[in-house]
């Protein structure tokens, strides 16, 4: 063997040695990251190590990046109304506590779990190899330590979080979102498909923030202390109950479809309040209350620039009603029309940055124990009026042919059978898509009578006006005896304008320097 051959070996055989140095090394580095991007006792190892130092490396925006990937699904933020929600296993319900604040902290374990990895790495690859090159290692050490440092600053919090809601891939959404598929409501327990009756999961991307009272247990659970309260307050008749089960059964479906304005009428102690009430402790957060000055005339009107928490109170609602019991107040006709007829509702929360639009997904309903003046030629709102007469009085000591004992623990009793009377809602919904609202004689009737109880100027005609062929008021003269018709029997008196228009549909009349009515005669009262 010569010396060249000698050496030859010797430089194989080293460079053998060398190779084998550097693949334990590359082994023990590989082993030593898997330890720290292992699940063991870490809830992190869906975060690769690149991904980790990327967002280190990218300061406030990485760590908003991390907690994006780390929290989605679990927190969303609302820009329209400048909130944070978070995930209920079946619902969004509002972040109330600041935990989307809080779970920054989660962030700093993940930075933590990637720091311990680094502090062990350092260690083992000085043990294997004295003279390794940690500077880079030593760096990135460093880097961690400042921020986990930051991270647990107050400010940094903030902004991590107000960063992971801005832009297309992050948190927030644009609060358009919510509550936007009409034919599901959200239960404690899941999510209930109103077109079959049915119970499924609910998931973060049905964007469900409202759920009701009750949990949904069955189709079938009965509702007896409901079912006969029903009973009292109607009188018994079937198809009364039927129809107000299929109406508030239709209300659970978030489409104005039938564009009706349902008016419950009684005398006080009559069951309204108690079955709006119970349809409140059913469904929750899905109905509730509104001022009647929405409904009503105003001398004065707001301005429309200014937030409108009224208007956004009705965002997601199913079923909202006003209750009014003043006599001779008159609806607001526009108001009620734009209201119940589907058009698109815009708002602004009291401290909300943008105006929100939406559709309306309610039913409107009015509680009163007077009825409010309507026009007799308002032909489009009396199409959707439904008066609903309740007829009678619930009292301790019931003497008269409309009056009832009333029961003390009626309300107590009712609210142990939620999930039954959701149930009722439910078959009353089924109902309502297969035969459709179908207002029973009771209700038909009712309306009409109201109908003509508000043709004023037909009353007054009625009350001071007689036919006289040849004779002829003048227009002057008509109107001064209508408008003091007005005040003593407690009407809204129309502008002599309106007065002109309307009067004229129905008289004969002569045009000239001076209007005249022909063929009338006003009624002389000392002579009447």
């Amino acid at each position: 063997m010569n010396k060249q051959t000698v050496q030859d070996d010797y430089t194989e055989m080293v460079e053998n040695a060398i190779e084998q140095e550097k693949y334990l090394i590359e082994q023990k580095t590989k082993q030593l990251r898997q330890c720290f991007d292992s699940e063991g006792d870490s809830s992190n190892s869906k975060f690769p190590d690149e991904l980790v130092m990327d967002s280190l490396a990218n300061n406030e925006k990485g760590d908003a990046d991390l907690y994006s990937e780390e929290f989605r699904g679990k927190f969303i933020y609302d820009n329209a109304a400048n909130k944070w929600f978070i995930w209920h296993n079946q619902y969004w319900d509002k972040d109330t506590r600041w935990e989307a604040l809080a779970a920054t902290g989660q962030i700093v374990n993940i930075y933590k779990e990637k720091l311990n990895g680094l502090y062990a790495l350092k260690e083992q690859i000085i043990e294997d190899n004295k003279n390794a090159n940690v500077l880079e290692l030593e760096n990135n050490i460093k880097m961690l330590e400042r921020r986990i440092s930051s991270l647990n600053t107050l400010s940094r919090q903030k902004s991590v979080i107000e960063l992971s809601s801005i832009g297309r891939n992050s948190l927030g959404i644009s609060g358009d979102e919510w509550d936007n598929n009409s034919w599901v409501i959200g239960c404690p327990n899941g999510v209930l498909d109103l077109k079959t009756g049915q119970l499924r999961n609910g998931k973060p991307d049905d964007y469900i923030k409202t759920i009701t009272k009750a949990e949904w247990t069955g189709l079938d659970i009965p509702s007896p202390a409901f079912e006969q309260f029903l009973k009292d307050t109607f009188d018994d008749k079937k198809e009364l109950i039927a129809y107000i089960q299929r109406l508030l059964g239709s209300s659970l479906v978030g489409e104005c479809i039938d564009h009706v304005f349902p008016i419950l009428y009684g005398q006080g102690r009559n069951g309204k309040t108690t079955l709006i009430e119970t349809i409140r402790n059913v469904l929750g957060n899905y109905v509730g209350p509104i001022q009647a000055e929405m409904l009503l005339k105003q001398s004065q009107s707001r301005s429309s620039a200014g937030p409108s928490p009224d208007i956004m109170k009705l965002r997601g609602k199913r079923l909202v009603w006003a209750s009014e019991t003043d006599l001779n107040r008159h609806l607001n006709i526009g108001k009620i029309k734009w209201l119940v007829g589907g058009d698109t509702l815009t708002g602004r929360e009291l401290y909300g940055r943008h105006e929100v639009d939406f559709k309306p997904m309610f039913t409107l309903m009015l509680l009163t124990n007077h009825k409010p003046h309507v026009g007799a030629d308002e032909y489009a709102l009396w199409q959707r009026i439904h008066l609903i007469p309740f007829e009678f009085s619930f009292i301790d000591d019931p003497k008269e042919a409309n009056e009832r004992k009333r029961d003390p623990n009626l309300m107590s009793k009712l609210k142990t059978e939620a999930s039954g009377i959701l149930a009722w809602l439910m078959r009353g919904c089924l109902e309502w898509q297969r035969i459709g609202l179908k207002p029973p004689i009771e209700v038909l009737v009712a309306t009409e009578e109201y109908k003509s109880e508000e043709n004023i100027l037909g009353h007054f005609l009625n009350d001071c006006i007689i036919k006289s062929i040849g004779s002829k008021i003048q227009a002057k003269d008509l109107y001064n005896s209508y408008k003091q018709w007005c005040m003593d029997n407690g009407h809204r008196v129309l502008t002599s304008t309106s007065f002109g228009q309307k009067i004229k549909k129905v008289l004969k009349f002569k045009s000239g320097a001076i209007i005249l009515y022909l063929d009338i005669k006003l009624i002389d009262a000392n002579n009447n």
